[in-house]
């Protein structure tokens, strides 16, 4: 069976959901992104990884990163290394990489500062990883895949390489005054990277294909959610690529396959990453991030507020689930009321739903309206059954039900897989 998961706000699928389908998983695929941090945990200890799957610390199961990855070569060779340091195995025989993923080249990463320099404006994350420019130079056709660093003495990859360099060299010298490139010194770097990543670098389509014939139980993994998603989310407040489950089976490599089933994940608040549109963000006084009970530290970079239904329902619309996990409900427990954005007033007009013509720039500036449902109080992640929540949770729950106009399947109030409880 090839089941997705999708997250259907701006985020990708939820954490213990994510770990309720490793358990059932044979192959884990990530398919697009290559740069959204996760916490693998470890009796040994805890790290953040950016570009390994999860599931890579379950024996027996194959980890694969997928045709519509940029891959951050330099920091893989890093989490293999703390894979090592964590005693768990991250060889060719259960980590497989697509000869058709791109290369991160260095020059993607400074270009990204630069740009960001230039503009007077901070560095963000993905602007630091360079993934915007490594996605311009694949649709310019003048990137690196993986499958050329085994034939890196054709003319014709050379060429491409050196196209890209004489590129790079005009906009770092003419644009930002910046040093040129070094052509050999790129060369060497490839060569490098080759000698290394050889024994990974294969045709994942065809493997997955096999193994999707034989039965296997294969989860596409989502980083980013529907409203990031290149086409389709909140343009161009966007990831450079896209995020929706409809193209996990394609950008897998498999683009004669669809998922069989799709999961997908909401957040009981909204969090989105920092910059373009949040209108959840202002629906109340309170600062969401310090209010939610969230455990552990929180990534840099992300704005909290309210869960938000028109965006909820258009993500609904956008990843079409088979089933639906309401997750995180554990977070609000402690506040006195918990407002629901309702909709966005833009002048005389409220937008209740979003379409192509109401997404995007047109967001700027717009109010929230929202209603507020009374707060509980207590600890809810150790209850296992949904008529265990308190009355004011199972009340939530129900008004976003009505909201959206689809049932939660599952509601998870804690971490682990353990904590989702049937609807």
């Amino acid at each position: 069976m090839l089941t997705a998961l999708a997250g259907l706000t701006w985020g990708g699928g939820a954490e213990s959901v994510m770990e309720r389908l490793l358990e059932t998983s044979d192959i884990i695929v990530r398919y697009q992104g290559g740069g959204a941090p996760h916490t693998l945990r470890t009796e040994d200890g805890s790290y953040r990884f950016r570009v390994l799957p999860e599931g890579l610390k379950y024996p027996g199961k194959v980890c694969v990163l997928g045709d519509g990855m940029v891959i951050d070569l330099d920091c893989l060779r890093h989490e293999l290394s703390m894979m090592r340091y964590f005693h768990l195995p991250a060889g060719p025989e259960n980590l497989r990489i697509s000869a058709r993923a791109v290369v991160l080249m260095p020059f993607s990463i400074r270009e990204g500062m630069l740009a960001r320099q230039a503009s007077g404006q901070p560095p963000t994350e993905s602007s630091r990883q360079g993934f915007i420019y490594a996605y311009a130079d694949k649709a310019l056709r003048q990137a690196l895949r993986m499958g050329d660093l085994l034939h890196l003495g054709l003319p014709a990859v050379r060429q491409r390489l050196r196209r890209c360099v004489d590129q790079k060299n005009a906009v770092f010298t003419k644009v930002y005054g910046d040093q040129p490139l070094d052509y050999k010194e790129m060369v060497r770097w490839c060569e490098e990277q080759a000698a290394f990543f050889a024994p990974y670098i294969c045709d994942t389509g065809r493997f997955l294909a096999g193994a999707a014939e034989e039965g296997k139980e294969i989860l596409f993994a989502s980083q980013f959610g529907a409203l990031l998603d290149l086409d389709y989310g909140l343009y161009p407040y966007t990831s450079s690529f896209n995020t929706l489950a409809g193209f996990a089976a394609v950008r897998s490599g498999m683009p004669g396959h669809r998922p069989d089933r799709i999961v997908g994940t909401l957040p009981a608040y909204s969090v989105g990453v920092a910059g373009g549109p949040f209108p959840a963000q202002s629906a109340s006084a309170e600062d969401w991030g310090e209010m939610l009970s969230l455990p552990g530290d929180r990534p840099p970079g992300l704005q909290y507020g309210p869960f938000d239904l028109p965006a909820a329902r258009y993500g609904l619309r956008l990843q079409h689930p088979d089933t639906l996990v309401l997750c995180g409900l554990e977070a609000l427990s402690g506040l006195r009321s918990v407002p629901v954005v309702t909709g966005y007033r833009a002048g005389d007009t409220v937008i209740r739903d979003l379409d192509a013509l109401l997404a995007g720039d047109r967001l700027d500036g717009v109010r929230p309206e929202s209603e507020r449902l009374p707060g509980w109080e207590g600890d809810i992640s150790g209850i296992r059954s949904f008529s265990g929540l308190p009355q004011e949770a199972k009340r939530y729950a129900a008004f976003l039900e009505e909201g959206l106009g689809r049932r939660f399947d599952g509601v998870s109030v804690g971490e682990g897989p353990e904590s989702i409880i049937p609807r």
